[in-house]
């Protein structure tokens, strides 16, 4: 069974939608102090097929879930497509990037303001009708 929205639902979702958007500062090669404070990014190359993968974490994805450094590591490495065991000696060898960023919430309305002033025209959302935000 398919659920469909109506237009009027979309038009709806959208007036009560809020935004968050992170905002990142510089990077440091340095190992995560403290789950919840920095965000990561791994890479590393994968034994089994010889390729680079990578993945991220935004800093409260680690928090929110209750992971520890290393599980969130682990997590990270399936997320970049690896699913191969994950032993000690894998983890040392990858390149992990920490930063920080900033949360902003804002409103719908507040976020098409935003972009219209910055881009010059509202986003658009595919098969809503423009609103009058």
């Amino acid at each position: 069974m398919t659920y469909t929205r109506s237009t009027s639902d979309k038009e709806n979702l959208v007036e009560k939608l809020k935004e968050q958007l992170s905002v990142m500062s510089e990077d440091q090669r340095l190992l995560q102090d403290q789950v919840g404070k920095h965000g990561i990014i791994i890479e590393f190359t994968d034994p089994t097929y010889n390729t680079k993968r990578s993945a991220t974490y935004l800093p409260e994805v680690a928090a929110h879930e209750g992971w520890t450094k290393i599980e969130a590591i682990d997590s990270l490495m399936r997320k970049a497509g690896y699913n191969g065991t994950i032993t000690e000696q894998l983890r040392k060898r990858i390149e992990l990037t920490r930063y920080q960023s900033t949360l902003f919430t804002m409103s719908y309305g507040d976020y098409v303001a935003y972009v219209k002033t910055i881009r010059g025209a509202a986003p658009t959302i595919n098969g809503a009708k423009p609103g009058n935000y």
